[in-house]
């Protein structure tokens, strides 16, 4: 709690009222002395713009504690307060805290845009400069997913190329997974690949697929290089086009068949799209599946089974139904014997099944 010289002092700071100041300062009110808020005079006089009042502080010994107030702000994300300090303080733009992490980097990691900007307005910034770990602000940004601070970034001249590749192919996965669909459009506009692959060998294509993200998909194939990686297989020897009717994802199968995926891929484990469409249960993928690919109804995988022992298994009764009318053998035995009846686990496809062995 000040006492009442010092809130004179800071008030008389606070007006530009020079001769209030000295008075003050000259009966030894304490310089440096701050109100209930943790502002000292030196802080008034900055953010009201009394140019004499700030440079006589200055000689009496004012410090400026800005820095260490902003860099707390930021950590502990209190906003407002940060936005006002890095408004009306004489902070360096390129300050770095006690950990080498530049000021550029905690503005970017509170993800607030508009204090971003306020950030990116700062004169002699140096926007590619790196903390400890060899990364930029725009690296930071992108990693965090977030599109908005990294196009700011961008648009302010960050260099892409001080980027590391798999950070920039391993979020273009995570944004394509998250449905973040503007992340994905600016990370395509940085150029980055949309075929690069993750450690399974799956791409941007495959999670799209198989989380059902139609505007992740459509923005995809809006890359004029994606095309050559439609068919991409993950290390299982699956494609975009298998994820999405192993999902069930009706709209996506349709889609990438529009845009001649191929719907005639084996996987390593000798699965068929129509196995994969009987993963999914949808009958609605069958319906489009199996005109594509109806050589398939009796090819059986790595383990013997059919589509139909698939769908039995898994419980799909309407997907074991519908593969039944189309003309799918009921009979058909796996590698141990088993027959679809023998693999049904859900009471409707056992039902079907025994219907239709009868």
């Amino acid at each position: 709690m000040p006492t009442s010289d010092e809130k004179a002092l800071l008030n008389a700071a606070r007006d530009g009222n020079l001769a209030q100041v000295q008075l003050y300062l000259n009966k030894c009110v304490k310089v440096n002395c701050t109100d209930d808020n943790g502002y000292a005079p030196l802080h008034w006089a900055v953010s009201s713009g009394h140019v004499d009042v700030v440079r006589f502080l200055l000689e009496k010994g004012a410090k400026l504690d800005a820095e260490n107030k902003l860099l707390d702000a930021l950590r502990e994300k209190r906003i407002p307060v940060a936005t006002r300090i890095l408004q009306n303080s004489f902070i360096h733009a390129n300050l770095r805290d006690s950990s080498e992490t530049p000021l550029l980097h905690l503005v970017v990691s509170t993800q607030d845009l508009s204090l971003l900007q306020k950030m990116l307005s700062k004169p002699d910034l140096e926007i590619d400069v790196k903390d400890a770990t060899g990364r930029t602000a725009l690296a930071v940004a992108i990693i965090a997913d977030n599109a908005e601070s990294a196009q700011a970034l961008y648009q302010a001249c960050a260099s892409v190329d001080f980027v590391d590749e798999s950070i920039l192919a391993s979020a273009l996965l995570h944004a394509a997974s998250g449905n973040n669909d503007r992340m994905v459009a600016q990370l395509l506009r940085f150029g980055v690949n949309p075929t690069s692959p993750n450690e399974h060998g799956e791409t941007a294509l495959h999670m799209a697929a198989a989380r059902g993200h139609m505007p992740i998909l459509t923005t995809l194939f809006q890359a004029a290089t994606v095309h050559d990686g439609i068919d991409a297989t993950n290390h299982s020897g699956e494609s975009p086009l298998f994820a999405a009717a192993g999902a069930g994802h009706a709209d996506i199968v349709k889609a990438l068949t529009a845009a001649n995926a191929s719907p005639k891929s084996i996987t390593s484990a000798g699965s068929t799209l129509l196995h994969a469409a009987a993963i999914g249960g949808s009958p609605t993928v069958l319906d489009h599946v199996l005109p594509l690919c109806n050589d398939a109804m009796e090819m059986v995988d790595e383990l013997g089974q059919t589509p139909l022992h698939v769908a039995a298994a898994k419980g799909h009764g309407c997907a074991v139904k519908y593969l039944l009318d189309a003309g799918a053998n009921v009979l058909a035995a796996s590698k141990t014997g088993a027959t679809p009846l023998m693999l049904a686990t859900h009471p409707y496809a056992i039902a079907v099944l025994q219907r239709a062995g009868s």
